[in-house]
């Protein structure tokens, strides 16, 4: 095979060209090129000045073909080989494209809503690529991706991955613009747009490896062509997940003809790639597929085409090889060859001894070694392994209020440790993700709609939320780097672990608000608690040995207990209930108290008071006692009172100290039924009515008068003295019924407990008036008054506030405050009204269906006050002098002046009085 061809390469470097001796380089789709490269150069050539530099290299193939590459200085070195005749040293230098310097460049970052497209962009140019460097020849767009993570790759990696994510795959060229030439990357995701080099078709010619001729015109050829076939998976499967359509089964199946007349296909399943939509997962495997093709079939070939390239298409007559290898091809690799050191005369110095180069291989000076597919295969770079991230790695949770930040979904923003960009807070670059917790499944209800009741799945599970600044650990869902989640949360120096060496046997569940659920595991002191902010409200499982006990209790509020159903409560021993206030119990049926052994026992020290709808009944088995230390009344107000004695007692009326008084409207009627006498006595004397209905007087002296005169019927024996005259009846003045108090509707609204959250407050500093609402449905619109009042009872409506309440029985708040503005009216119009009283306020609540609930408490405004003291004459007062002020509320306060001004802090608004204290 003849050795010799026209084909040379030449290197421009800082101006000169200088023809390469030596070359020998690779250059491929998607990846950077290489070329070492040796050449002649004077001896005053300064090998520390050209690194870094640009370096052209031209390509010439025999028939005068060209094509230019652009490239930087990686390496330079003096070879020690001189020609001493000529002046000449031999240079070695390394030959690279700008890309290949973001391997020196890592980052740690995330990218949210780019494209491959823009990350390339924006990661290029930071490196100092221009625009006009960077062409894009795309079919269709490439997805937008919502969150891409840069981490352990550098830039080159990271660029590398996101381009083969998507199809999209690069070649190199070169351009010059006004007298400047440049390195150009062109990207591309379909092979119909790469471009044919700029020649016909390259022939293959197994007899020759130099230029012929024809016509007297040189020619380029191949002078070896072999073909290989792989056997590769026919079929791949992509399924994955997506958390945001989990209703979606995101699976698609892909297949080709790479096997041939095999029986069984090869199938390979992918799970897990961060495809979220099933034209991504669909894209994937096609993208699989189009790889396995790629690796399949591809034709190598030998030559001396010194101007071919990778990226481009090239049209190939194999004739004399196999007519039906004649076609279009992709060129995907180009190991370029050239050695004319042969040629001159070089002298290589090295240890005092002097050495010929001379050539003793057969391969001509110039040859190429490639590697291509067929036009019609869609060339996909091959993925990278992806970066072997931590399995965890460290972020905080960023907010911006006094609760966690979570989206609708619960998901939470964060700044990822390795974030070190200059974002404000709150505005880290990152999506909202996941945590992972426990859950429940969800719990299925049913809502009323216009078809029916409608299915809606309720959320079940644990959550407990995280608060600004919390770490957090992330982990990477199926070891993909843009699928990042919360896989947990950990405490450090400030954020100190609820659990310590001082409290190492228990087990807290704690928020942020000092909600605590607390299981103590100590020894014979077991205690579940359940409890509120500083244990206002608490219940208390306490198994402390021979000590069992329960509490549930809240110290500030009221407690409700409800039972659609019985409600049953068991002593074995003492049950005792203390009510602070009132006590009520309303039943819709039946009361019943009972005693199996002892008494019932109702004390009071003010009155006892029974009301019935209809009858008061008591009964007894033996007893029915009443006492009272002072008066007992018993007042009917329409019908008879009857009281029957039903047993052979009688009925007795015993007065030990006082008189027995009986007063009617009407008659006095005493009637027995014979069955017994019925007598009137006293100290000896009265009367007797017999049982048969005789009358008997008796007694040491006994008297009847009458005014108009004395009746006798019958034998009457009687002896007539003269009596003193008999005292006149006087009737006692009417008893004068007094009225029971109605009934108590225990059901209906009730607003009360009016009171202010503080009774202090500095002028516009927000207060809340609080208030306990009863009774109600829930939805009610309820309205606030606040007024102003001052010493003379006078109280000015200044605000009205309305709030609507979403549950009908609890504790209410609304917020106000007023502004400065209008204090300083209000206390104007007080000394217009001669009010030397605080500034102070006072509101009231109003509610359909309840009664007044009176005013709340009185809420007095404070505030700093700055005095600018001064003497008679206008001078400032002397720095250190006393000066007591007395405040609206009598209180006084003392200060001292400094530069002329004496300050005071929560002074109570309202009229001051200020002086020099005594001696001064």
């Amino acid at each position: 095979m003849p050795t010799d061809n026209n084909a040379h390469i030449d290197i421009q470097l800082a101006g000169t060209s200088y023809p390469a001796t030596f070359l020998n380089g690779t250059e491929s789709i998607s990846a950077p090129y290489e070329f070492n490269i040796e050449f002649l150069v004077p001896y005053a050539f300064k090998v520390k000045h050209f690194p870094g530099s640009q370096v052209i290299i031209k390509f010439t193939a025999a028939d005068n073909h060209q094509r230019r590459l652009s490239g930087l200085v990686q390496q330079i070195e003096e070879t020690g080989t001189r020609i001493e005749n000529i002046k000449k040293k031999l240079i070695k230098i390394t030959v690279i494209p700008r890309l290949t310097l973001l391997q020196q460049h890592s980052d740690q970052r995330i990218l949210l809503g780019r494209t491959a497209i823009d990350i390339v962009k924006e990661t290029l140019q930071r490196h100092g690529y221009k625009s006009e460097q960077l062409q894009f020849h795309l079919q269709d767009q490439p997805p937008i991706h919502p969150y891409t993570l840069q981490v352990e790759q550098s830039d080159f990696d990271f660029i590398q991955r996101v381009l083969a994510r998507d199809g999209i795959f690069y070649y190199f060229d070169c351009e010059t613009r006004e007298e400047a030439t440049f390195e150009v990357i062109h990207f591309l995701n379909a092979t119909s747009y790469c471009p044919y080099l700029d020649r016909k078709m390259i022939r293959y010619s197994p007899s020759t490896g130099m230029s012929q001729a024809s016509d007297g015109k040189a020619y380029t050829s191949l002078y070896k062509i072999q073909e290989q076939q792989s056997l590769v998976s026919n079929q791949w499967s992509f399924h994955d997940y997506n958390d945001q359509t989990p209703e979606t089964t995101l699976f698609k199946s892909r297949q080709s003809d790479t096997q041939g007349k095999l029986q069984s296909v090869a199938h390979q399943y992918v799970y897990g790639q961060g495809t979220l939509s099933l034209d991504n997962v669909d894209k994937q495997a096609k993208y699989a597929t189009e790889r396995a093709l790629v690796r399949s079939h591809h034709i190598s070939a030998s030559g001396d085409v010194a101007d071919i390239a990778a990226g481009r298409l090239a049209s190939i007559d194999a004739a004399k090889f196999e007519g039906r290898l004649t076609a279009d091809y992709l060129i995907t690799q180009v190991v370029h060859h050239l050695d004319h050191r042969h040629a001159h005369n070089l002298t290589e110095t090295r240890a005092g001894h002097d050495q010929q180069h001379k050539k003793t291989s057969n391969t001509p000076d110039y040859h190429c070694d490639i590697m291509c597919i067929k036009r019609e295969i869609h060339y996909r770079p091959e993925l990278p392994p992806r970066p072997e991230i931590p399995l965890t790695f460290s972020a905080r949770i960023e907010s911006d209020g006094p609760y966690a930040s979570l989206d609708n979904q619960g998901r939470y923003s964060l700044r990822k440790l390795l974030d070190m960009g200059d974002r404000p807070h709150t505005q880290a670059v990152t999506p909202p993700l996941r945590k992972l917790q426990p859950l429940g499944g969800p719990m299925q209800a049913f809502q009323p709609g216009e078809d029916g009741e409608i299915p809606q799945s309720i959320p079940t599970g644990m959550h407990f939320p995280l608060q600004d600044g919390d770490e957090v650990l992330l982990s990477c869902l199926n070891g993909d780097p843009d699928r990042p989640m919360i896989v947990g949360s950990q405490f450090d120096a400030n954020r100190s672990n609820v659990v310590t060496n001082n409290n190492h046997s228990q087990n807290r569940w704690r928020s942020q608000a000092d909600n605590e659920l607390m299981m103590d595991d100590k020894m014979d002191k077991q205690v579940i608690q359940l409890r509120t902010c500083d244990s206002y409200n608490i219940l208390q499982f306490d198994a402390k040995t021979a000590e069992h006990h329960l509490r549930l209790a809240t110290e500030h509020g009221s407690m409700h207990l409800f039972a659609k159903q019985t409600l049953h409560e068991k002593s074995d021993d003492t049950h005792e209930e203390r009510s602070g206030n009132n006590r009520m119990q309303v039943v819709e049926n039946k009361s019943v108290t009972t005693t199996n052994k002892g008494e019932i026992h109702h004390q009071t020290p003010t009155d006892t008071i029974h009301t019935a709808g209809y009858n008061l009944l008591y009964t007894a088995e033996k007893n029915i006692e009443m006492e009272a230390t002072q008066n007992q009344v018993i007042l009917v107000e329409d019908e008879d009172m009857n009281i029957t004695v039903d047993g052979g007692g009688g009925f007795r009326i015993h007065i030990k100290n006082d008189e027995l008084h009986i007063q009617v409207a009407k008659e006095i009627r005493i009637e027995g039924q014979a069955g017994g006498d019925i007598t009137f006595h006293q100290s000896g004397g009265g009367f007797c009515v017999t049982k048969t209905g005789n009358i008997k007087l008796f007694g040491q002296d006994i008297q009847i008068a009458g005014d108009q005169g004395v009746t006798l019927n019958g034998n009457v024996n009687y002896t007539i003295t003269a009596p003193p005259p008999g005292p006149s009846p006087a009737p006692q003045p009417h008893l004068a019924p007094s009225a029971y108090p109605d009934l108590v509707d225990l059901a209906a609204p009730v607003i009360e407990h009016l009171a202010w959250s503080k009774t202090l407050a500095q002028v516009e500093e927000p207060v809340l008036a609080t208030f306990h609402a009863k009774n109600f449905k829930g939805g009610e619109e309820i309205t606030i008054n606040i007024f102003e009042a001052d010493a003379k009872g006078k109280n000015d409506l200044v605000d009205t506030l309305t709030l609507e309440l979403d549950d009908g029985t609890g504790h209410q708040e609304i917020s106000w405050f007023r502004p400065a503005e209008q204090a300083e009216q209000d206390l104007q119009q007080d000394q217009v009204d001669m009010d030397t009283g605080p500034l102070e306020y006072f509101f009231t609540v109003t509610a359909p269906g309840a009664e007044d609930a009176g005013d709340s408490d009185d809420l007095w405004l404070i505030r700093d006050v700055e005095i600018q003291c001064q003497d008679d004459e206008g001078k400032p007062t002397m720095d250190g002098t006393e000066i007591k002020l007395t405040s609206a509320d009598n209180v006084e306060k003392y200060g001292y002046v400094e530069n002329g001004i004496a300050f005071f802090n929560d002074v109570v608004v309202g009229p001051i009085k200020l002086e020099y204290p005594e001696g001064e």
